[in-house]
């Protein structure tokens, strides 16, 4: 008796979409720690945020302003995972998608440093109006802010954030110009022995609760095509984490 042969039920195209899946999967799982821990640490400052609010409300006190503090974040925070969930899924943005990068940096200084804090803060920007970066500008702002989040856990009374452009390096691939973004502590400096390992995923941090938030730093500055270190302070003597990140249009900064 003749058999006749049997197709594979499964299409070349099927295929494809499985291995898309799986990476896509892969890639979901390596920056999960990451994403995972960014999204606790800002759910933990809103929760703080409205307990103060409801303190406010029942001692009779309009919490307007926690409230607006409240809605700012947790705008910020769902945008930045709208964005995270995008990026995992490989939607790409157009090159045409691009943010201040000034504007966004002295608004994430101005969120995280209220004048309550009795830190004192220094912005010091020089950098060409209109200097601007492609991708998603949520990742910017939340890198700052983890990064301030270090910064504060760190130092003694004093916290300096420097935006500047700056000439390539061998690490900026071919970035004709490059943006550098400086947040440094007056704290007493990180051992340069743990530098390797500061940036690798650990949701918890380690128990002096450095790195916490960093991984998540790394990945968010690298979807924008760029990288951070850290580094010893040149001015305040403490840890100084550098971000650096491609110019858009280098044209401007001439």
């Amino acid at each position: 008796m003749a058999f006749g042969s049997r197709s594979n039920p499964f299409s070349n195209d099927d295929a494809a979409r499985g291995l898309q899946l799986r990476e896509r999967m892969e890639a979901l799982g390596q920056v999960s720690a990451e994403l995972m821990h960014d999204l606790s640490m800002g759910l933990s400052a809103l929760e703080a945020r409205a307990r103060i609010a409801a303190m406010e409300a029942r001692a009779g006190r309009p919490p307007t302003g926690e409230l607006e503090q409240v809605v700012d974040a947790s705008a910020d925070l769902n945008l930045m995972m709208r964005d995270a969930l995008e990026a995992v899924q490989g939607r790409t943005l157009s090159p045409e998608v691009r943010f201040e990068v000034a504007s966004v940096v002295e608004r994430a200084v101005r969120r995280y440093f209220p004048a309550s804090r009795g830190v004192e803060v220094r912005l010091k920007t020089d950098i060409p109006e209109g200097v601007e970066v492609e991708g998603r500008a949520s990742f910017l702002f939340r890198s700052v802010m983890n990064l301030l989040s270090n910064a504060m856990r760190h130092c003694r009374s004093e916290v300096q954030v420097g935006v500047s452009v700056d000439d390539p390096r061998r690490m900026d691939e071919d970035a004709e110009a490059v943006v550098c973004i400086d947040i440094e502590d007056d704290g007493a400096g990180l051992d340069l022995a743990r530098a390797a390992t500061l940036f690798e995923p650990a949701p918890f941090g380690d128990a002096e609760g450095v790195g916490m938030g960093l991984s998540a730093v790394a990945w968010m500055v690298g979807q924008l095509g760029g990288w951070v270190r850290h580094r010893p302070g040149d001015e305040l003597g403490g840890a100084c984490f550098e971000i650096r990140l491609p110019v858009a249009d280098p044209a401007i900064t001439g």
